[in-house]
Parts: C-alpha cells; structure tokens; sequence
C-alpha cells in the first residue's frame, strides 16, 4: 500500500474554517490507511479550550474578549487551554496511524520531536516534559500540544510562537491550566525575525518528513 502525504497552507484564517478542513481530511484518513494530511495555518486570534480546561483558566471576562477582538471555542482535543493568533504556526496532523503504528504516547513524542528540530535549526536548546505534552525552553513554554483520535486517525495538533508581537493575549489565560511564562521563536532566537514566515513553515515541514517519514512519502502540496 502506497502511503500519500497531502500539505494542505490554509494561510491566516479562523479556527472554524480550519476545523472544518480538518473533518473533511479526518473523514479521507479513515477510509484510507495510507493517507495522511499535513494541515499549516495561522489564525485569527482566538482561545480554545480542551476538555480538561477549567473555567478559571480564563482570566477575561467575555466582555474583554469581545473587546479585543478573540474569539472563544470549546473543542474536543486533549489538555486545556491555549491561545491560538497570527504570529504563531499551527499544524494539525491528520495522519492514519495505522500506518504510523498504534501508540497515541509514540505519536505524541514524534510531534515533540518535530519541534525540537524545527527549534535546534535557530540555535535553541529545547526540551520536553514529562507528563506534560508540549516543548519548553528551560522553564518557558514555546510550543503547545493538545490532540485527538477517531478510529486511530489523528485530529488538532500544536503551535509553536513565533513572533513577539502576538503574545500579549496570554495574560488573559492561564495555559494548559498553569502558571507559566510563554515564550516564542523571536525571544529566543532573534535572528528569527529577519526570516519570511514561508521560509519557517517550510523548515517546519522538513523536520514532520524527517520525524516521520524519514524513508520518504509521496508528497501533494496544496493551497487553500
């Protein structure tokens, strides 16, 4: 059995519409053990909350919300709650993992293992955490897991800051349910700011290929 990867660069656009992108992937995944989709966006900002989030985990009231124009979305992905905006870049893995072999722990490693690379080409010494899925710079979050699993076909994925700019959103959150400091690329890296967001995601899809797929996969590139 041939397996084909399709990339799918949904741009900048809502949660809702790359939600939907999602289904109808999930939906050809299943059917077909072979396929797997690479989905890459930015999105409008927006706090969406998994479904081990509590209530106090946002510290704004709608009405700031709506002020600042954030948008809010309870979603059926593990973890809690996480801040999704423009100067980051979200990837949501939709790969049949019957392929992949069954291990949701392995899988969620490999996603880890991504960004590790993706972080260790500016330069940054990034780790992960026991127990606590995403990838850190010593005690700053960098990069946010939360995902979920239909008849072994994963859904969601991470985001990874980039840009300093859109950070601010984060005092109206306690991520993942903790007190943590946030941190993104730019701090960390700040030659980072001189490179085009396309030139990043690109090296974002280097390290999926090399994790995952270090063999080689068919690959169709698409662009919504």
């Amino acid at each position: 059995m041939e397996e084909v990867l399709r990339v799918i660069d949904l741009g900048r656009t809502s949660f809702d519409a790359a939600l939907r992108v999602q289904k109808e992937c999930l939906a050809e995944a299943a059917g077909n053990p072979g396929s797997h989709f690479l989905i890459f966006c930015s999105h409008h900002p927006v706090i969406t909350c998994g479904t081990s989030h509590r209530a106090s985990d946002i510290l704004a009231d709608p009405r700031i919300l709506k002020e600042k124009n954030i948008d809010l979305r309870y979603v059926n992905r593990g973890g809690g709650v996480s801040y999704h905006g423009p100067g980051q870049i979200t990837v949501y893995p939709v790969c049949n993992l019957a392929c992949l072999g069954r291990d949701i722990g392995r899988f969620l490693g490999r996603l880890e293992e991504c960004v590790l690379g993706f972080l260790g080409g500016f330069g940054i010494a990034a780790s992960r955490r026991e127990g606590l899925p995403g990838v850190w710079t010593d005690n700053r979050k960098i990069c946010s897991i939360g995902v979920a699993f239909s008849r072994w076909v994963s859904f969601h994925g991470l985001s990874v800051n980039i840009r300093s700019a859109d950070m601010q959103p984060y005092s109206l959150i306690r991520p993942c349910g903790m007190d943590i400091k946030m941190t993104c690329l730019e701090e960390e890296a700040p030659r980072a700011r001189e490179v085009a967001y396309s030139d990043l995601l690109e090296e974002m899809k280097k390290s999926f290929l090399k994790v995952f797929w270090p063999r080689g996969i068919r690959i169709e590139e698409n662009k919504r």
